[in-house]
């Protein structure tokens, strides 16, 4: 036969006229391919705009490669950075500055001090600036906390206005004889500052920053400040000035900051640059040096002193900040290999089992092609091309929108939790390139496979339909068998007659319903921690958190309300008090939340309860199973933290599950606490019956408080916070929904086509239309069934799998699936391959008997 272009023309419009013919199945196949690589796409191309915007925080930001923190309480070196460069010659620069824990206007922050603007670890750029922001006179917040209320009753900071920094005295060593000399330095009526629970200090602010150590939102994490040396030093004196004599002003300042407070060295009037002194050094290591080398001759180097007074030496890739946002790239790279490759290798294998259907339905066709004396080479091009053409339509589409549809739907995730630059459009070339190459790669090779078995049969035998594997025959029913046992049978031999394309059909069903489970398992699992959170769902009408700490008596005070009767509105309360700090397990550290709870103390009423519903000894603590797992910590293990200066080393009861508020819980008079927590930043507060919401409105007017909730109020704040993931649950339950009613839909097109013949048999032979229609019902619906039985069984482990890798900082998952959801998924998938099966059922009546003359039976 003669090869020409217009033997090519030719083919191409058999295949158009196929395509056509076939619209349906052909579109499903497209849809298909399109929603699994929209997803696998989509998913690569948000951890490739992750992964560039991370980097260009770290570069934008100057990042160190070293943290070394030391510890205030063994003492301070002034000449410390001159060792340090001397000791260790790897080290090519050195920065440093004063960091501690403070609370900025009611929030827990985190405050460097330092002489001039850093260069190391910097703001990776400004928000706004004030006029009088300077080199050497600035005091720059997040910018987080100039555009978004945290809490409710917290105001947002503006640039020019002022915040308030409040320094915990009770975190310095200010004993009883100290504070009695300062009272005789006071001016007349004064009232002695340091007697009070913090020091107050008040700045104006001069900018707003995107900062990369509080790149992680100050919604969940402590926010951060930048301060001059000099403002601090000015502002704290002038503080001071208002309640100490001039001769009381040297007095502290000579000799109170370095022995007592650790903040300097001693130099009269605050005018020397080293204070306060620095207690954490920002170290740029040499290029071509190992970071963890140079860690380990550090640590040795401060082993050696006479006082080792190492807190804690870290790379920059072990620092919390950059530790979080690694594990989130880590985890944006892992979920590409969870659900979006069930999706991806669902939808490959319905359209390869698509290709096969398509070209065995066509075996008459390749008859013909070779009778006209067209080489195989040329018939499996055709084949090739037709099923190519369908999966590159799918490929390009899912390569288009999945680039800019999941990195937008996930991006609000990011964009809730952390501050990064901005989101820009990002392409994963090569992943996507090997993605399509894969897809279009399976599709040529089950397309060649299936064409090159038939092409190597004869003209004649290919031009004769198939032969089936069972005949009608043997389930002719008699005059005794009744239509359900018929019906059976024939479903029966539908099922056994191809088992790769039952196979087929369990597989897709199965990836449809797992995905589903997967999609609910993640809502329930949310839902299930905040239900079962025990501080969440401590049992108090209202839960109260204070911008500074309040005694005991204070709170007794503060708490008594009435109402307009002269009823009381409070019945009784719990205090506690919630302390952000490191938390360190052999070498393991760990920052988090240390609760010390007090006892209920009653007001009006007579029942004592404990809202923390978990006992343990008082000279040990609980701790929670994240926070466990993080310090590689178990039951009879020891843990250490400083909490207002004392070192508590605590052997741990047990561990408890948690969702959200995980941390450390240890009783207030705890032997290993020493009397030094006498004072409390958070109540649980019970009201008179019927009372509540007076009760609330009465606790907010008390001067200090942060928030304040009751328990549906803070339910839902979790929630809120929760807001991304499930977004994220969203976009599986959606997209399962989408690719379960094509795959149901395609697999039941090509179950109805490849039965045509049949059907066209049993009509001759006799067969009711209802006998027929329920074999192929009963054939379907069976596979769909055990499918269905398939991905619940798997649902919950998927769940788990999906969540696992998809772990954020903000909570503990506490996995379930509930029985409901269970259900949904079941009746969902059921109840669609029972619509899509009826609807194909009907077209029976379609079908000529006429065709039964070119069937083999």
């Amino acid at each position: 036969m003669v090869r020409t272009p217009r033997l090519f023309s030719l083919l191409a419009r058999v295949i158009g006229r196929q395509l056509r013919k076939n619209w349906a199945g052909s579109f499903a196949v497209v849809a298909i391919g399109a929603i699994a690589i929209t997803l696998t796409s989509g998913f690569l191309a948000n951890a490739a705009s992750l992964q560039n915007r991370v980097d260009s925080l770290i570069a934008s930001s100057n990042a160190p490669d070293i943290y070394l923190t030391t510890d205030p309480r063994k003492g301070y070196d002034v000449l410390e950075q001159d060792k340090l460069v001397e000791a260790i010659p790897e080290i090519s620069a050195i920065e440093g500055r004063f960091y501690t824990y403070v609370s900025l206007s009611g929030r827990n922050a985190l405050a460097t001090i330092e002489p001039s603007l850093p260069v190391y670890s910097a703001p990776s750029s400004y928000a706004e600036t004030a006029p009088d922001h300077s080199e050497n006179h600035y005091f720059v917040i997040d910018q987080f906390l100039t555009q978004s209320k945290l809490q409710e009753n917290q105001d947002t900071i503006q640039v020019g206005g002022k915040a308030t920094v409040s320094i915990p005295l009770a975190s310095f060593s200010l004993d009883d004889d100290t504070l009695n000399v300062l009272d005789y330095l006071l001016k007349p009526g004064a009232n002695n500052p340091f007697r009070a629970e913090n020091l107050e200090l008040e700045f104006k602010v001069t900018a707003s920053m995107h900062h990369l150590e509080c790149s992680a939102h100050g919604t969940f994490n402590p926010t951060m400040f930048l301060c001059s040396s000099s403002y601090f030093r000015d502002t704290l004196r002038e503080k001071l000035a208002t309640s100490f004599t001039d001769l009381g002003l040297e007095a502290i300042w000579t000799l109170g900051f370095r022995d007592k407070m650790g903040w300097g060295d001693g130099s009269p009037k605050g005018s020397t640059a080293n204070f306060p002194l620095a207690n954490q050094y920002l170290l740029k290591v040499k290029e071509g040096n190992d970071l963890q080398k140079v860690s380990t001759k550090i640590k040795s180097f401060y082993e050696k002193k006479e006082v080792d007074n190492l807190y804690a030496c870290q790379t920059l890739e072990e620092s919390s900040a950059v530790k979080t946002l690694r594990t989130e790239i880590s985890q944006a790279h892992q979920i590409t290999f969870v659900f979006p490759i069930v999706f991806f290798a669902v939808a490959l294998l319905v359209s390869l089992i698509s290709v096969r259907q398509t070209i065995l339905h066509e075996r008459m066709d390749i008859g013909t092609f070779k009778a006209l004396g067209m080489s195989k080479r040329e018939i499996h091009r055709h084949y090739a091309s037709k099923s190519l053409s369908l999966a590159f339509l799918g490929v390009l589409a899912g390569e288009i929108i999945g680039p800019f549809l999941v990195p937008a739907i996930l991006g609000k995730k990011y964009d809730l939790l952390y501050d990064l630059p901005g989101r820009g459009y990002t392409f994963p070339v090569w992943p996507c390139l090997a993605l399509a190459v894969v897809y279009l790669g399976a599709t040529l090779l089950v397309s060649y496979l299936i064409s090159r078995k038939e092409i190597k049969r004869k003209p004649v035998e290919s031009m004769r339909p198939e032969p089936p594997r069972q005949r009608i025959k043997r389930v002719l029913h008699s005059k005794d068998s009744s239509w359900a046992q018929l019906s059976l049978k024939l479903a029966g031999r539908g099922i056994r007659s191809d088992p790769v394309k039952t196979g087929m059909v369990i597989i897709g069903v199965l990836g449809c319903t797992a995905l589903l489970c997967c999609g609910y398992g993640i809502e329930d699992t949310i839902r299930y921690g905040v239900d079962t959170d025990p501080l969440i769902v401590s049992g108090a009408d209202v839960t109260v958190f204070l911008s500074e700490d309040k005694s005991q008596e204070t709170l007794h005070e503060v708490l008594q309300f009435k109402d307009t009767q002269g009823n009381d509105l409070i019945t009784g309360y719990q205090p506690f008090s919630k302390k952000s700090l490191d938390v360190r397990h052999e070498d393991n550290i760990y920052y988090t939340s240390v609760h010390i709870l007090d006892g209920y103390q009653n007001l009006t009423g007579t029942e004592v309860i404990n809202h923390f519903d978990h006992a343990f000894p008082l000279d040990q603590v609980v701790i929670s199973d994240k926070v466990a797992r993080a310090l590689k910590a178990s039951a009879g293990n020891t843990i250490s933290f400083v909490v207002n200066d004392v070192e508590v080393n605590a052997k741990i009861a047990y561990t408890i599950p948690i969702f959200y508020e995980n941390g450390v819980f240890i009783h207030s008079d705890s032997p290993l606490l020493q009397g030094v927590v006498s004072s409390y930043n958070a109540i649980w507060v019970d009201a008179a019956k019927g009372k509540e919401t007076e009760a609330e409105t009465e606790i907010r007017k008390i001067k200090g408080v942060a928030m304040c909730d009751s328990e549906a109020k803070w339910r839902k704040r979790v929630e809120e916070a929760m807001g991304s993931i499930l977004v994220m649950t969203t976009a599986i339950k959606v997209f399962a929904f989408l690719l379960a009613i094509v795959v149901l839909y395609d697999l039941g097109m090509l179950n109805f086509s490849e039965r045509q013949r049949e059907i066209a048999t049993m009509k001759v032979l006799g067969f009711k239309e209802m006998e027929i229609m329920n074999s192929l019902l009963f054939e379907t619906l069976s596979l769909s069934l055990i499918g269905i039985a398939g991905g619940l069984a798997i649902g919950f482990p998927f769940t788990k799998l999906v969540l696992y890798i998809n772990q954020v900082e903000l909570v503990d998952y506490l996995y379930i699936l509930k029985p409901m959801s269970y259900l949904i998924a079941f009746l969902f998938t059921s109840i669609l391959s029972l619509v899509v099966n009826l609807s194909l059922t009907f077209r029976i009546r379609k079908i000529m008997a006429v065709e039964s003359l070119k069937s083999v039976e």
